[in-house]
């Protein structure tokens, strides 16, 4: 039995010696600093490093603006080769960290996953990100706030419109919508509510759209408008304790003087 069990395992570990292993070069690529109109591609290094065919099924991302594309699909034992690793930084802000799976017949993994990672500065944003607006017992605490359109690049950003979705909401001074601000430059736009105006949920979210044109391409980015209505919590005042009515106090009758018997008598 001992002897049967001996067996089993040196070909099962035979087996895994000699199995087709994928292995990657590194399988992490950082991309750097890149602004938002960047598109950039590396190569990374993969190898079969097992003693089978090594048969790569298939290569997906999970967003379009990461691909990879591997040079071959079949190695040989020992057979090396590189991928082709795409990043469109377009629409992207701030870190990024984008997965690539490879799918293979690889016994020890059949899924591996690479990353790219990228940290993304745009060319032209706003400060802050949302604009808020807060009611509180029925009333507004304020019915305007402010934005900047910030300028990073190097040639002169125009402005074109600021829309809100909500009409309730609007912006003020809309004859200057239209403005052009300098390399490194800002511009400040102020957003009023209705003050009138009661949202139905206690949390409202509409869009401000602003279009802006940097050289020849014209972009369009979103900013969030939130409403924060705060309602008046309901206490019920506790009810007075009742108040047992006191007892009367005892009275002791007072007996008679002797003039007054003596006085009943002779009546």
């Amino acid at each position: 039995m001992m002897k049967t069990l001996g067996i089993v395992l040196m070909a099962a570990l035979t087996l895994a010696a000699a199995a087709q292993t994928l292995t990657f070069e590194k399988e992490v690529h950082d991309f750097g600093d890149l602004t938002d109109s960047d598109t950039v591609s590396t190569t990374i290094k993969y190898s079969n490093t097992g003693d089978q065919e090594l048969v790569i099924n298939n290569v997906r991302s999970r967003c379009g603006c990461t691909v990879g594309v591997p040079a071959k699909m079949i190695l040989a034992p020992g057979e090396e080769s590189t991928v082709k690793v795409s990043f469109v930084a377009k629409g992207k802000r701030g870190k990024q960290r984008k997965p690539i799976m490879f799918q293979s017949n690889d016994p020890e993994q059949r899924t591996q996953t690479i990353y790219i990672t990228a940290n993304i500065t745009t060319l032209w944003d706003f400060t802050p990100p949302t604009v808020d607006f807060n009611i509180s017992d029925n009333s507004y605490q304020n019915t305007s706030d402010t934005f900047a359109v910030e300028n990073r690049s190097d040639e002169t950003l125009t402005v074109l419109s600021v829309e809100p979705q909500n009409p309730r909401i609007s912006v003020l001074e809309a004859h200057r919508i239209e403005r052009e601000v300098a390399p490194g430059g800002s511009t400040t736009y102020t957003i009023a509510v209705d003050p009138t105006y009661r949202p139905k949920r206690r949390l409202s979210y509409s869009r401000v759209t602003i279009r802006a044109k940097l050289g020849d391409a014209v972009k369009v980015r979103t900013l969030g408008a939130y409403i924060r209505n705060k309602r008046k919590s309901h206490v019920n005042a506790p009810k007075p304790k009742s108040v047992k009515p006191e007892p009367p106090p005892e009275t002791t009758p007072v007996p008679p003087e002797k003039n007054e018997l003596e006085n009943g008598e002779k009546k």
